[in-house]
């Protein structure tokens, strides 16, 4: 039992590795500078096409549609107010922003802290 369980643990732990790794690349993501603006996009406007973005790779992720739909959720809520108006329209169009942009190191860290979180809750 504890062989199977460990064996288990193993497979869970390298899931949760490649998505950890292949989620940022999923979303192509990043942004371009400007200022964030309130009465701009919404961050369920975000969420929405996310969920796009991650749509066309929850194959090769691994994913569900529930976890593409929590990561995305988790994802705009983290970037709210943290990235400019224009990356949040690309983000919301289902558009892949360049990896250069002055936001990618806020939408890598959320990504990719969404996905642990997302994966450890399915332990």
């Amino acid at each position: 039992m504890y062989q199977a369980t460990t064996a288990t643990n193993r497979k869970r732990g390298l899931k949760a590795v490649a998505i950890l790794s292949l989620l940022p690349m999923a979303f192509g993501l990043a942004g371009c500078s400007g200022s964030s603006s309130s009465d701009g996009t919404s961050k369920q406007e975000v969420e929405q096409g996310l969920v796009k973005l991650l749509d066309r790779s929850k194959g090769q992720l691994g994913l569900n549609d529930e976890q593409v739909k929590n990561i995305s959720s988790c994802v705009a809520e983290k970037l709210d107010d943290k990235i400019s108006e224009e990356s949040k329209q690309k983000l919301a169009a289902g558009k892949d922003i360049m990896p250069d942009s002055p936001d990618h190191d806020a939408v890598f860290e959320a990504s990719s802290s969404c996905a642990k979180e997302e994966v450890l809750k399915s332990k």
